[in-house]
């Protein structure tokens, strides 16, 4: 009986391991992804910024005179 119960309680361990490792797995994928598309944003408000800065530095043309 104490054989069983043994053998019974690694059967289990392993099972969870492998339910828990998939699990890491999984949102390591998910973590990478997410870092990836962070960081493809943070370039965009970088260019954005820079595009916005470029705007304001640039002197404002007079109203031409309407007819």
């Amino acid at each position: 009986m104490e054989t069983e119960f043994v053998n019974e309680y690694i059967s289990r361990l392993v099972a969870n391991l492998h339910d828990l490792t998939s699990k890491n797995v999984l949102l390591e994928t998910r973590l990478a992804m997410a870092e990836k598309v962070i960081a493809n944003f943070q370039v965009e408000l970088k260019q954005t910024q820079t595009e916005l800065e470029k705007l304001q530095a640039k002197p404002k043309k007079p109203a031409s005179d309407a007819v």
